[in-house]
């Protein structure tokens, strides 16, 4: 199977997946996936997990991240290396998770 559309499957998976867990307990899963903690520059250079910068600029890894990286990574709005799963926030909780488009 061609990996762009094994990663897209991947990410329709992890998509139906985070969505039954929202369903079942919104406020665990959104402190869950707002939950980072700092990783080394190994870790950061991967090509699919997706880092964040921390509030001094250290890199910082958490769930969603991690989700991303088994999804591969994308073009979005122009950008290379972009995941292909979000987090929707509406009142400091997750509505929703879907597709990067």
């Amino acid at each position: 199977m061609d990996k762009e559309i094994l990663d897209e499957l991947i990410a329709d998976r992890i998509v139906e997946i985070m969505n039954e867990a929202l369903k079942l307990d919104s406020k665990a899963i959104t402190k869950l996936v707002e939950t980072r903690v700092l990783c080394n520059v190994a870790l950061a250079d991967h090509p699919s997990i997706q880092i964040q910068a921390g509030d001094r600029g250290d890199p910082t890894i958490g769930l969603l991240g991690i989700l991303n990286g088994l999804a591969g990574t994308q073009i979005y709005r122009g950008l290379p290396g972009w995941g292909r799963v979000q987090a929707i926030f509406e009142d400091g909780l997750i509505t929703t998770f879907q597709r990067s488009k």
